[in-house]
């Protein structure tokens, strides 16, 4: 699971600022995600969380159960990804996650999040 919480910070400055936690408890790990996603937006900050199915089901209906950050997954101000679907894509044909694809897939949404909020 890796989360990143997006603020008006420029992105040069953001990229790479990551936190990673393990959880034995997948209950336990969408309610602390979903902590740190409800404090980014307590900030005016976005976030954006990766995460693998069916982990990633909860967190949405987490997240959903709160009107603030229902609005912000609606409008693109959370967003929460499918660790499959990113790794994909990172690795893009290879067998190691490529810079260049983490540059043209995932950057792009951490820039509209910091220029929308």
């Amino acid at each position: 699971m890796t989360l990143s919480l997006i603020s008006s910070t420029p992105l040069n400055r953001i990229v790479g600022s990551h936190h990673v936690q393990f959880f034995t408890d997948d209950g336990l790990m969408v309610q602390r995600i979903r902590d740190h996603l409800l404090s980014a937006l307590a900030m005016q900050a976005g976030g954006l969380a990766v995460v693998a199915s069916p982990r990633r089901e909860a967190l949405v209906t987490a997240l959903r159960n709160d009107p603030a950050a229902e609005l912000a997954l609606d409008e693109g101000q959370l967003q929460v990804l499918d660790a499959h679907d990113v790794l994909q894509t990172l690795l893009d044909g290879t067998t190691r996650p490529q810079r260049e694809a983490f540059a043209r897939e995932v950057l792009p949404r951490m820039d509209a999040m910091v220029r929308a909020h």
